[in-house]
């Protein structure tokens, strides 16, 4: 059976992480991905949105990764891989690690550094409520 008929009769996933790949970090690099992943017959992405106390994407809650914010400030690689992945009809399902390897100097896990509605988050944590927020975002990408 053809990779793209097997691909549609069921879920076809790969999970995207950064670590230790440069490709979140580079807009033609997400692009080229996509279509490779799309041609080989996968129809869903599952990406990497937080990492080490930060996100991979513009949020109010939490702090872009620091490399990506200093390599390309005003860069939103999920934005950007959920737009072209729905352009190619793929899926795309945000994979959150919730705190798992949580360093004590990050953001969230340190209510004392965090202001405004973010410190009602440390206070009050809610996994539920930043999934919401991703797939609220996801939902926002699709749009543009």
């Amino acid at each position: 059976m053809p990779a793209a008929a097997w691909a549609d009769s069921r879920r076809v996933g790969v999970w995207l992480t950064n670590s230790p790949s440069p490709l979140y970090y580079e807009p033609t690099r997400i692009d080229r991905a996509v279509a490779e992943l799309a041609a080989a017959g996968f129809n869903t992405l599952y990406p990497n949105v937080w990492s080490r106390g930060a996100t991979f994407h513009r949020s109010r809650w939490a702090p872009m990764e620091p490399a990506l914010a200093k390599a390309n400030p005003g860069f939103d690689p999920i934005c950007r891989m959920t737009q072209a992945a729905h352009r190619r009809g793929l899926k795309v399902i945000p994979w959150f690690e919730s705190g798992l390897m949580e360093p004590a100097e990050a953001v969230l896990a340190n209510s004392s550094r965090m202001t405004g509605a973010s410190s009602a988050l440390a206070s009050r944590p809610s996994r539920r409520r930043m999934m919401n927020w991703f797939m609220d975002k996801l939902a926002w990408c699709s749009q543009k």
